[in-house]
């Protein structure tokens, strides 16, 4: 084997790494704040890519919707960043959408086709992660809050930024670890398990049954609308579309028995049961009417400062710079909690351009989707992705691993 063949495959090896400690991105070293292993692995797998392509002086360039969506998401954050009337915040928000952007390159370019399922088997294990985390939060966070303040340091090694946000989280009993939102993670839950319900390659029958069912409680442990609903719209679709009824008689059951032992395990905490019933009750507390809403007024605000103004329109206001802005019908918070009216405000044109693309991404998707086979790599992507695109609606996150 080459030398240059060696490097390559070191490379994939740290990608795939990368992918498996991406929930932990949110821990950062003590001795660099804007480092954590995940972005580490990143700089590793860069590094040892381009060795590679200085000994071969070749490289695999990103084809299709890929290469020019790679180029602009890269430009348009560093200007969304450098105009943002908030420079902390848009710092750290431009190194989380430049990080998905190196993440993006490196699989478009390292991993060939017959390797997608390998890495959709990485993205389901580094799911992983959030099992030891539920533990920790159902015996320490939620029974006394307080002790989320003792996450700040990790044996001196990691730190954790703990946001009002993230205490609330614990107060009402809503798991957040180890992301920094319970509706983020909800949405990284909701994306699992759809691709283990259209699996019948990566795990074993049982294995993925089990993951399945643990994967679901997590979810639901989070109390968060934005993954279950979106789920829940993808796996109805699904099931409507199938025409193998063992198939689809063994999901329903499955998603029966599932649901039926997440209710058990859950059941027993009438506090818990309690606080998750009125995030689904309107005109409650914590769940207003419509039109009360703020997930419904704050993209609407969103809208309205986008088209105020030719260079709002054009350019975009930069990242989190709606904090410093008056709304008209609700407090503005850093972003407008749906990924495609923050992309578009916050990066104008160039943003709007974002938002196409990953719609013709989904109905390329979505095309491949009605003319292949069920458990096909690309009906597991697309599965994937029309969750991630859903939980966009309501939440932010930044789904570029289908491309």
């Amino acid at each position: 084997e080459r030398g240059d063949e060696r490097l390559t495959r070191l490379a994939k090896k740290i990608t795939l790494l990368a992918i498996l400690f991406y929930p932990l991105d949110g821990f950062k070293f003590s001795f660099m704040s804007s480092l954590s292993l995940y972005r580490l692995m990143l700089i590793l797998a860069v590094v040892t890519g381009t060795i590679s392509f200085l000994i071969t002086k070749k490289i695999r360039m990103p084809r299709k919707i890929a290469g020019p969506f790679i180029v602009l998401a890269s430009v348009s954050a560093l200007f969304s960043s450098l105009i943002s009337t908030e420079p902390a915040y848009a710092n750290s928000a431009m190194l989380n959408e430049l990080s998905g952007v190196v993440m993006l390159f490196l699989i478009v370019s390292l991993f060939d086709y017959n390797e997608m399922d390998v890495l959709l088997k990485q993205f389901v294990r580094s799911a992983y992660i959030g099992i030891p985390f539920a533990i920790y939060s159902w015996l320490v966070l939620f029974r006394n809050p307080a002790n989320a303040q003792y996450l700040n340091s990790f044996g001196g090694i990691f730190t954790i930024d703990i946001t009002n946000e993230f205490i609330t989280s614990c107060y009402h009993m809503r798991l957040v670890l180890p992301y920094s939102s319970s509706s983020v993670y909800s949405g990284v839950l909701a994306t699992t398990i759809a691709i283990l319900l259209c699996d019948n390659s990566m795990f074993k029958n049982r294995q993925r049954n089990v993951l399945i069912i643990v994967f679901s409680l997590l979810l639901i442990m989070t109390q968060s609308r934005t993954g279950m609903l979106a789920l829940g719209i993808v796996i109805f679709i699904y099931i409507l579309r199938m025409k193998d009824t063992k198939r689809k008689t063994r999901i329903i059951l499955l998603a029966i028995v599932a649901a039926s032992l997440v209710l058990i395990v859950l059941g027993s905490n009438a506090e818990f049961m309690r606080k998750l019933l009125s995030r689904f009750e309107s005109n409650s507390s914590s769940n207003p009417g419509l039109l009360e809403d703020r997930h419904l007024l704050v993209p609407l605000e969103g809208l309205r400062i986008w088209l105020s103004d030719a260079k709002n329109f054009l350019f975009g206001i930069g990242y989190g710079s709606s904090i410093n802005m008056e709304g008209k019908w609700t407090e503005l918070p850093y972003f407008f909690f749906n990924s495609y009216i923050t992309q578009i405000v916050a990066k104008g044109i160039m943003g709007l351009c974002i938002v196409i693309m990953w719609l013709l991404t989904k109905i390329r998707l979505g095309w491949l989707f009605v003319n292949r086979e069920t458990y096909s790599c690309e009906n597991k992507i697309n599965i994937a992705f029309t969750v991630l695109l859903i939980s966009c609606l309501t939440y932010e996150y930044y789904p570029y691993y289908t491309f």
